[in-house]
Protein backbone atom coordinates (compact mmCIF):
# COMPACT_ATOMS: atom_id res chain seq x y z
CA UNK A 1 0.00 0.00 0.00
CA UNK A 2 1.33 3.41 -0.94
CA UNK A 3 1.54 6.36 1.41
CA UNK A 4 -1.50 8.63 1.57
CA UNK A 5 -1.10 12.37 2.02
CA UNK A 6 -3.89 14.78 2.89
CA UNK A 7 -3.31 18.52 2.89
CA UNK A 8 -5.71 21.15 4.13
CA UNK A 9 -4.25 24.63 3.92
CA UNK A 10 -0.92 24.56 5.71
CA UNK A 11 -1.46 21.26 7.56
CA UNK A 12 -0.57 17.79 6.28
CA UNK A 13 -1.69 14.39 7.53
CA UNK A 14 0.53 11.58 6.26
CA UNK A 15 -0.24 7.86 6.39
CA UNK A 16 2.73 5.70 5.40
CA UNK A 17 1.97 2.42 3.69
CA UNK A 18 1.72 -0.91 5.54
CA UNK A 19 -0.07 0.46 8.61
CA UNK A 20 2.82 2.68 9.70
CA UNK A 21 2.53 5.43 12.29
CA UNK A 22 0.66 8.47 10.91
CA UNK A 23 2.41 11.85 10.88
CA UNK A 24 0.90 15.31 11.16
CA UNK A 25 2.37 18.78 10.91
CA UNK A 26 2.65 22.06 9.06
CA UNK A 27 3.95 22.30 5.49
CA UNK A 28 6.49 24.80 4.19
CA UNK A 29 7.73 25.71 0.73
CA UNK A 30 11.39 25.31 1.71
CA UNK A 31 13.05 22.42 3.52
CA UNK A 32 15.07 24.82 5.70
CA UNK A 33 11.89 26.45 7.00
CA UNK A 34 10.38 23.03 7.78
CA UNK A 35 13.52 21.98 9.66
CA UNK A 36 13.48 25.20 11.75
CA UNK A 37 9.79 24.69 12.53
CA UNK A 38 10.13 21.09 13.71
CA UNK A 39 13.12 22.00 15.88
CA UNK A 40 10.96 24.65 17.58
CA UNK A 41 8.14 22.11 18.00
CA UNK A 42 10.55 19.59 19.52
CA UNK A 43 11.74 22.17 22.07
CA UNK A 44 8.14 23.02 22.96
CA UNK A 45 7.27 19.33 23.27
CA UNK A 46 10.28 18.89 25.56
CA UNK A 47 8.99 21.87 27.62
CA UNK A 48 5.75 19.92 28.10
CA UNK A 49 7.83 17.19 29.74
CA UNK A 50 7.46 14.82 26.81
CA UNK A 51 10.67 13.15 25.68
CA UNK A 52 12.00 9.90 24.23
CA UNK A 53 11.66 8.05 27.55
CA UNK A 54 8.20 9.42 28.36
CA UNK A 55 6.25 10.12 25.19
CA UNK A 56 2.71 9.93 26.60
CA UNK A 57 0.39 12.88 26.10
CA UNK A 58 -3.25 13.76 25.98
CA UNK A 59 -4.74 14.91 22.70
CA UNK A 60 -7.60 17.36 22.52
CA UNK A 61 -9.27 19.21 19.67
CA UNK A 62 -10.63 22.70 20.33
CA UNK A 63 -13.24 24.15 18.02
CA UNK A 64 -12.26 27.56 16.65
CA UNK A 65 -14.69 30.39 15.99
CA UNK A 66 -14.57 29.69 12.24
CA UNK A 67 -15.66 26.05 12.73
CA UNK A 68 -12.23 24.53 12.22
CA UNK A 69 -10.18 22.88 14.98
CA UNK A 70 -6.90 23.26 16.85
CA UNK A 71 -4.87 20.23 17.95
CA UNK A 72 -3.70 20.51 21.55
CA UNK A 73 -1.14 18.26 23.25
CA UNK A 74 -1.52 17.92 27.03
CA UNK A 75 0.87 16.64 29.67
CA UNK A 76 -0.27 17.19 33.23
CA UNK A 77 -1.08 20.87 33.73
CA UNK A 78 0.78 22.01 30.62
CA UNK A 79 -0.68 22.18 27.13
CA UNK A 80 0.57 23.11 23.68
CA UNK A 81 -1.55 24.24 20.75
CA UNK A 82 0.34 22.61 17.92
CA UNK A 83 -1.77 22.85 14.77
CA UNK A 84 -4.59 25.19 13.89
CA UNK A 85 -7.19 25.25 11.14
CA UNK A 86 -7.91 21.52 10.90
CA UNK A 87 -11.16 21.04 9.03
CA UNK A 88 -13.83 18.45 9.82
CA UNK A 89 -12.52 15.88 7.32
CA UNK A 90 -8.91 16.08 8.51
CA UNK A 91 -10.11 15.91 12.12
CA UNK A 92 -12.04 12.70 11.42
CA UNK A 93 -9.07 11.13 9.61
CA UNK A 94 -6.71 12.07 12.43
CA UNK A 95 -9.08 10.80 15.14
CA UNK A 96 -9.44 7.52 13.28
CA UNK A 97 -5.64 7.19 13.10
CA UNK A 98 -5.45 7.71 16.88
CA UNK A 99 -7.02 4.28 17.37
CA UNK A 100 -3.44 3.01 17.10
CA UNK A 101 -2.50 5.50 19.84
CA UNK A 102 0.87 6.40 18.26
CA UNK A 103 1.43 9.37 15.94
CA UNK A 104 4.31 11.57 14.81
CA UNK A 105 4.46 15.35 15.05
CA UNK A 106 6.78 16.58 12.30
CA UNK A 107 7.01 19.12 9.47
CA UNK A 108 6.62 18.79 5.74
CA UNK A 109 7.99 20.67 2.76
CA UNK A 110 7.40 20.82 -0.96
CA UNK A 111 10.31 19.33 -2.91
CA UNK A 112 11.82 20.88 -6.04
CA UNK A 113 9.63 18.60 -8.17
CA UNK A 114 6.46 19.63 -6.29
CA UNK A 115 6.05 16.55 -4.08
CA UNK A 116 5.22 16.73 -0.38
CA UNK A 117 8.11 15.40 1.72
CA UNK A 118 7.85 14.33 5.38
CA UNK A 119 10.85 15.29 7.54
CA UNK A 120 10.22 12.29 9.80
CA UNK A 121 10.84 10.07 6.76
CA UNK A 122 13.55 12.03 4.93
CA UNK A 123 15.60 13.30 7.91
CA UNK A 124 14.27 11.46 10.98
CA UNK A 125 12.97 14.73 12.47
CA UNK A 126 9.84 14.51 14.56
CA UNK A 127 8.44 13.30 17.84
CA UNK A 128 6.69 9.93 18.16
CA UNK A 129 3.93 10.43 20.70
CA UNK A 130 1.57 8.06 22.48
CA UNK A 131 -1.97 9.40 22.89
CA UNK A 132 -3.29 8.33 26.29
CA UNK A 133 -6.91 9.26 25.58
Amino acid sequence: MEAQIYQIGEVVLYFPGNDGIPAVGPIYKKKGDAVCAIKKYLNLIKYLGINHSSNRCGVKFIRQDDGRYTLVLINGEKSLETLKDLDEIMLKRFRKSLQKKFFVVTSFYTSEVGEIECLAVTDGLGAILFAIN
